[in-house]
């Protein structure tokens, strides 16, 4: 995901979780709101893989695989 969208969708979340706490009466709000929309909003961007074609896919294994032997 480019670095602007992803300021983008953290502040959308920020704001809309601020703002969706505000409006309830205080006794009403859930105090689990927050984190649990921080932490699907920084999933959805650490998760985000870039595409890869089959020759990245390879030299991944071959690295993997020399890494592996060492420990061996």
């Amino acid at each position: 995901m480019p670095v602007d969208r992803a300021v983008a969708l953290i502040h959308a979340a920020g704001v809309g979780t601020v703002t969706t706490l505000l409006a309830l009466p205080e006794d009403e709000r859930d105090p689990q709101l927050s984190p649990a929309t921080r932490d699907a909003t920084l999933a959805s961007i650490v998760t985000s893989l870039p595409k890869q074609d089959h020759a990245d896919l390879a030299s991944l294994a071959v690295g993997l695989r020399a890494h592996l032997d060492r420990l061996a």
